[in-house]
């Protein structure tokens, strides 16, 4: 194993900035006694791709397990850097890269005053900004104010789903309450997306490297998640729907989300424009949505019988019309938020007696506690959240993959 990443100490740095390029090439610069291995990469070479702030220790939160040992003083300490200060450490990081993820926390960001103009700061230098934050301190204006900055997103901390634990743990009667109203605050500015684990279990499993089509996307947060898996490892996402309206939606969402390996493209399911075959392929059908009676209880008044056959029948079209895409080796990924049985097994029952070159795959081990029989599933009176119904379905057998048209996905 080679050394650790260095760790910038920001308090450390006050009154004594040096160049946080040197630091770095100091860094990666052998010592006498500590021989290393010289491959001939230089400083430039190691670029940091995300870096933490911790820019203050004043929180509003009284947590034990606090790594931060963090207080409740509204002031700061002598050792907390000034706005000055935390603008020139920015400075200095966007000398070695200014289009990283730069993660503004604590304690709790949002106690210091002066915050908002750091982020701002920040963003106008090209950073990709971040905050991670407990949550209370946000509000409506708050919300809006950090889209307008450029904010690109929130990291909420929720330490258990029970409101008393939350609260027990985090030291402050009314954490739970305070934090899980600003969630929504924040998803209804679209700092953050909301998401149900069905939809992160149906993203996941179709996150294959390479090349993943998603072929009907909108409103588009299982593609998101999908270009987020692949894009440390180079993969791309091709977003897919019939809808202009909704994939402009979802054009929106990828553009607040700089998710530059996710491409979108007008495309009826039914009838797909490409001419290539893809890693995987993800078809989140449309459907009864009667797995979503938790959150939308009129879908019960508004389906009939009669629903349910018609739904099956467009299902079992849209995998007969996208399965030639799936290169050999590759995944094809039939999910519903439906647990209706005509909706589930017995379509991917008949297209498995149609397509002999299909099978089912087996789940990798994450998604096990999801596995009912040969295929997966998310319950509400289980997991909590929607009814999801997955069935991930490998080819090990086809046609030799071809190479994409860049033109068909740019």
């Amino acid at each position: 194993m080679g050394k650790s990443l260095p760790i910038f100490n920001a308090p450390s740095l006050a009154g004594a900035f040096g160049s946080i390029q040197q630091q770095v090439t100091q860094f990666f610069t052998p010592s006498s006694t500590a021989p290393a291995p010289h491959d001939g990469r230089t400083v430039d070479d190691f670029k940091p791709y995300l870096i933490a702030l911790n820019l203050t220790k004043r929180c509003n939160l009284k947590c034990d397990h606090c790594y931060l040992d963090a207080t409740t003083k509204s002031a700061g300490g002598n050792d907390e850097l000034s706005t000055d200060e935390c603008y020139k450490l920015i400075d200095q990081i966007a000398e070695v890269n200014k289009g990283c993820l730069l993660v503004i926390t604590g304690g709790e960001p949002l106690v210091r005053p002066d915050i908002l103009d750091i982020a701002r700061h920040a963003v106008t230098l090209g950073f990709m900004v971040v905050f991670g934050t407990n949550g209370m301190l946000i509000n409506d204006r708050m919300a809006k104010e950090l889209v307008e900055i450029g904010v690109m997103g929130m990291g909420i901390s929720i330490d258990s789903l029970d409101p008393q634990k939350h609260n027990r743990f985090r030291g402050v009667p009314g954490a739970w309450e305070a934090t899980g109203g600003r969630v929504s605050e924040l998803a209804a500015e679209g700092v953050i997306y909301v998401q149900d684990q069905g939809s992160q279990l149906v993203a996941r499993l179709a996150a294959r490297p390479r090349l993943v089509l998603d072929a009907c996307a909108a409103p588009g947060g299982k593609a998101l998640l999908l270009a987020d898996e692949l894009e440390a490892s180079g993969g791309r996402v091709v977003a897919a729907d019939a809808s202009p309206s909704r994939l402009r939606t979802l054009a929106e969402l990828r553009r607040r989300w700089a998710s530059p390996n996710l491409s979108l493209l007008v495309a009826d399911a039914a009838r797909p424009p490409f001419s290539t075959v893809f890693d995987a392929l993800l078809l989140d059908a449309p459907c009864s949505a009667l797995g979503t009676l938790a959150r939308h209880p009129d879908v019960r008044w508004r389906s009939r019988a009669s629903d349910i056959a018609r739904h099956s029948r467009r299902q079992s079209r849209l995998l007969e019309a996208l399965s030639p895409l799936v290169g050999t080796d590759g995944l094809l990924v039939y999910a519903t938020c439906s647990d209706e049985e005509e909706e589930t097994e017995a379509v991917v029952a008949r297209f498995l007696e149609d397509h002999p070159e299909f099978e089912p795959a087996t789940p990798p081990e994450w998604a096990r506690p999801f596995t009912d029989g040969r295929f997966l599933r998310t319950c509400p009176e289980t997991h909590g959240g929607d009814a999801f119904f997955v069935a991930p379905l490998q080819r090990p057998r086809g046609d030799k993959p071809r190479t994409i048209s860049r033109d068909m996905v740019g």
